[in-house]
């Protein structure tokens, strides 16, 4: 693989990585044939949704007006459904980021180990 064949495959691969995070198209708003496999094993999203739920759980100080116009008992829960992210906790991305890294790592650290990139 040559340098041009990375930069031309990285914006494809970035925008498929971003686009089912909940970035740009919220997560229960995609198709059932997407939604219900792709997103899980989208590492972005679960790095989203973990900073999403810690920076609004329990939090009273931000207004929600802006977001929901709407009166709603609880903004906070309206909101992560609205993002597609009921029923987790912060701490449910950590396992899958984690699982991500390792897979990130092993397919970096192998190739690197057992093939020999210099051309004699």
């Amino acid at each position: 693989m040559t340098t041009q064949v990375a930069v031309s495959i990285f914006p494809a691969a970035l925008f498929l990585i971003v686009a089912f995070a909940g970035f740009v198209v919220r997560l229960p708003s995609l198709p059932s044939w997407l939604g219900s496999w792709v997103p899980i094993i989208s590492f972005a999203r679960w790095g989203f949704q973990g900073l999403v739920i810690n920076e609004f759980e329990n939090n009273g100080q931000i207004s929600f007006k802006e977001i929901i116009p709407m009166d709603v008992p609880d903004p906070y829960r309206a909101f992560i459904e609205n993002f597609g992210f009921e029923g987790y906790s912060k701490y449910d991305s950590l396992p899958v980021l984690m699982m991500c890294l390792a897979v990130l790592w092993l397919s970096t650290v192998i190739p690197i180990r057992f093939v020999s990139f210099e051309r004699r």
